[in-house]
């Protein structure tokens, strides 16, 4: 993804060092981020930087057109997203330029008419949220702000915020879990 272009390639299975663009497709806005949504009908969740939508793509057979399927447009611009899945259901969390995590359910009787409702807010920061996301065991979840501030919860108790991080007045440029377990966080700030 570049911009508002969303890009296919096709990796040949002799050499995987070159891979050979298929389709380019051009999307309403510059786009924030890109998720696989269900891989085996070639759906996937496309998140604008500035139209403050979230939508469910589906890349057709041809593999030389996309259609949204569905649309949901949250009250602020959207800054991060992730999703997580438990049973058949799909929940998307995602975070505002206001300090808002925002829950959405999906589920696979999803409509139209369902997916353009709202979700629910569960967490925040007093200030723009930069960074969300969880850890690959699912128990833990972090976020941060334009302070500099990083938040980790415990998950699926989000009430429950293990530890707070502080970088005052650096700006957080990256953040993510690493190591075993996911028991550390990598952070990219302005000075360090």
């Amino acid at each position: 993804v570049i911009n508002n272009t969303i890009s296919l390639y096709e990796f040949p299975e002799s050499n995987l060092e070159k891979f050979k663009l298929l389709h380019n497709f051009t999307y309403t806005d510059s786009i924030l981020q890109i998720l696989p949504f269900e891989i085996s009908s070639n759906e996937f969740i496309v998140v604008g930087k500035s139209n403050k939508k979230i939508e469910i793509v589906k890349l057709n057979q041809d593999n030389k057109t996309i259609e949204v399927k569905y649309s949901y447009t949250h009250q602020k611009k959207l800054t991060s997203i992730f999703e997580i899945k438990e049973d058949k259901d799909k929940f998307l969390f995602f975070s505002d330029k206001f300090g808002e995590i925002t829950i959405k359910k999906i589920t696979p009787e999803e409509t139209t008419e369902s997916f353009e409702k709202k979700g629910k807010i569960i967490s925040g920061h007093c200030d723009l949220i930069t960074f969300l996301n969880i850890s690959q065991n699912n128990k833990l979840l972090f976020s941060t702000d334009s302070f500099g501030k990083i938040k980790i919860y415990e998950f699926p108790n989000m009430s429950n915020v293990l530890s707070v991080l502080l970088y005052p007045n650096e700006g957080i440029k990256y953040c993510n879990f690493i190591g075993e377990h996911d028991k550390a966080l990598l952070v990219l700030t302005n000075t360090n």
